[in-house]
């Protein structure tokens, strides 16, 4: 582990965690990194926190992320990956009942359900889920090359992508019925 880098967080994921989330849970992600980092115990304590943010419901995406979670600090690409495969099932839902072309929206990507959702939610909401979209999902799942980074996503950059998906999810769930009923089914 390179706990400098893990500790690090790009310009534009942390502008978007400013923007989005509350100074408490902008230092709650700060402890929960450091916590990643340290003893086990305190590791330990740290996964069951950010696993609590989700639950782990039996469906496919939450239930990776739940047990992505646990692999943290190593497996970053996959927490992000499936915090962002939530993400996109609740926008389909979202898209699929209030959305444009409704019919195609469960087989639309996430990028191409966002614009179907113009007249659905603010475009200030709309700009911080292209964000997340192209910030984190795209990233995780299509970009291999780290460069001089010896992981594509940091801790914390982990840490933050789990909070903005919370925020968002939270904002979707509010007023997608669809999405709302996807995310209690058992």
């Amino acid at each position: 582990m390179n706990s400098d880098f893990d500790l690090t967080t790009s310009e534009q994921i942390e502008a978007l965690a400013v923007g989005l989330l509350s100074s408490t849970e902008l230092e709650k992600i700060d402890r929960l990194t450091r916590d990643l980092l340290s003893t086990e115990e305190n590791r330990e304590r740290a996964v069951n926190d950010l696993q609590a943010i989700f639950g782990h419901t039996p469906k496919r995406p939450v239930y990776y992320l739940y047990l992505d979670i646990r692999a943290l600090p190593e497996k970053t690409r996959y927490v992000v990956e499936n915090a962002g495969n939530f993400i996109d099932v609740l926008v389909k839902c979202c898209a699929h009942e209030l959305g444009k072309k409704q019919l195609f929206a469960l087989r639309s990507s996430l990028s191409s359900n966002i614009k179907r959702l113009k007249k659905v939610f603010p475009e200030k909401f709309l700009k911080n889920l292209r964000l997340f979209d192209g910030l984190f999902y795209v990233q995780a799942k299509h970009e291999w090359d780290v460069g001089d980074r010896p992981h594509l996503f940091s801790v914390k950059e982990t840490v933050i992508c789990l909070f903005v998906a919370r925020w968002l999810a939270d904002q979707i769930l509010s007023v997608s019925k669809e999405a709302s009923a996807w995310s209690k089914e058992d």
